[in-house]
């Protein structure tokens, strides 16, 4: 028996809401002209909008397609007006083969435009990772996805191409699905001003992580930070918020603080539209010890908000 995936608790959830039929009909509408390698034979069991739709079921593997294509087989069917069996897993396969990846692509992003619902003001993460088990020719392989947080939806994904980085790709993203208004949010490979200047040019805004690729500015902010500290923040204006979560043991403090006054900032006209800094700092401790553990990270952004909403 075939080990299958288990499916995250909160898209369990989420899916009790969620308009499966409205769903179904976006893709119908907008897969119905798609190229299918099968035109010419005389019979097609599975139109290629049916097959797009079983493809964007949510799983990882073409087992998992084929697989949860089986438990939803009544489903499925129902939106085929017949009773069929579910593709198989050479169905699917056979499918992804012969299809241009690059049809397939152009189709989803065409499908993207038609999702109801806007971005604006939600947090869209960028993120770099190393497919496992994808490697070809000794080649790593590394993609970038454009994910928004509230919906739990990617949007977007790009293979960094070959002895390039990961921020090479953010031009390409950034042109596929319409930001205007969000907050995008990434880590240090994104953290450098062509990157800051694109995502404004976008008509979104950044949140940026600051570490050692940019000495600098971690330098200056950690400085300006450790000394307003040590005078606890007396005539320092900054904004300012506290969580506290108690769970696996341990207790973790979190307290977050903004600072929009950026006049002593050298250089910060680099990057464009600076709106403030943040700093994040994380108390740990576990239940029943003494000791504890400070962490901290460093933050820029161009939005100007509460520290309650960048601790969200």
């Amino acid at each position: 028996m075939s080990r299958r995936k288990l499916i995250d608790a909160k898209i369990l959830e989420a899916s009790k809401k969620f308009d499966a039929r409205l769903f179904a009909e976006t893709v119908k509408g907008t897969f119905s002209d798609f190229p299918d390698y099968r035109r010419n034979q005389k019979r097609v069991l599975y139109p290629a909008w049916y097959l797009s739709l079983v493809v964007l079921c949510g799983c990882n593997t073409i087992e998992e397609i084929a697989d949860y294509a089986d438990l939803q087989e009544v489903w499925f069917s129902s939106l085929l007006g017949e009773a069929v069996s579910a593709p198989s897993h050479g169905v699917v396969w056979w499918f992804l083969v012969k299809t241009p990846p690059g049809a397939l692509k152009s189709y989803f992003h065409k499908w993207f435009s038609k999702i109801p619902g806007s971005l604006r003001d939600q947090l869209i993460a960028i993120d770099g990772k190393r497919l496992k088990g994808a490697n070809f020719l000794g080649h790593i392989t590394h993609i970038v996805e454009l994910f928004a947080a509230d919906d739990r939806l990617c949007l977007a994904v790009e293979k960094v191409p070959d002895k390039t980085v990961e921020k090479s790709t953010l031009p390409i993203i950034l042109s596929q699905v319409d930001v205007e208004g969000a907050i995008i949010s990434g880590d240090a490979h994104f953290a450098v001003p062509e990157s800051a200047e694109r995502i404004i040019d976008a008509k979104a805004d950044y949140l940026l992580a600051v570490k050692g690729n940019q000495p600098t500015l971690y330098t200056e902010m950690e400085n300006f930070y450790d000394q307003a500290n040590a005078i606890k923040w007396e005539e320092v204006p900054y904004l300012f918020h506290q969580e506290t979560d108690k769970g696996h043991d341990r207790i973790e403090i979190r307290e977050v603080r903004v600072i929009e006054e950026l006049d002593w900032l050298p250089n910060a006209c680099k990057w464009k539209n600076l709106a403030c800094l943040i700093e994040v700092r994380s108390i740990r401790q576990k239940i029943g010890k003494a000791a504890s553990e400070v962490f901290r990270r460093f933050y820029i952004s161009s939005r100007c908000a509460s520290a309650k909403d960048f601790a969200k």
